[in-house]
């Protein structure tokens, strides 16, 4: 899934479904919803705020499995420590309450 050409194409090709994938996407939704229906987070489409929380973390890994974060983060040790501190910190700033409001 991280970089890899086409990794949906050869799924399809091989007859295979993507079962975990697909579980997993299913209960980001389900946490997504039942975050905005508890007004953890401002009520929007579920499916946005999903692939919205689901590329954001895509691409942290993208960038530490292709050790692209030293221009971020200079020390390795610190990687993992500053990936979960910037999860947090998106988390943590998505509105409450509809814009304009």
């Amino acid at each position: 899934m991280f970089i890899q050409e086409e990794p949906m194409k050869k799924l399809t090709e091989l007859g295979c479904d993507w079962v975990r994938g697909d579980s997993a996407i299913s209960r980001l939704k389900a946490t997504v919803t039942d975050c905005m229906e508890s007004d953890y987070i401002a009520k929007g489409d579920p499916h946005l705020v999903s692939l919205c929380v689901w590329s954001f973390v895509h691409g942290l890994v993208s960038l530490a499995i292709r050790e692209r974060m030293e221009k971020f983060v200079p020390e390795k040790e610190m990687v993992l420590p500053v990936m979960k501190q910037s999860l947090h910190w998106f988390v943590n700033n998505l509105e409450t309450r509809p814009a304009g409001k």
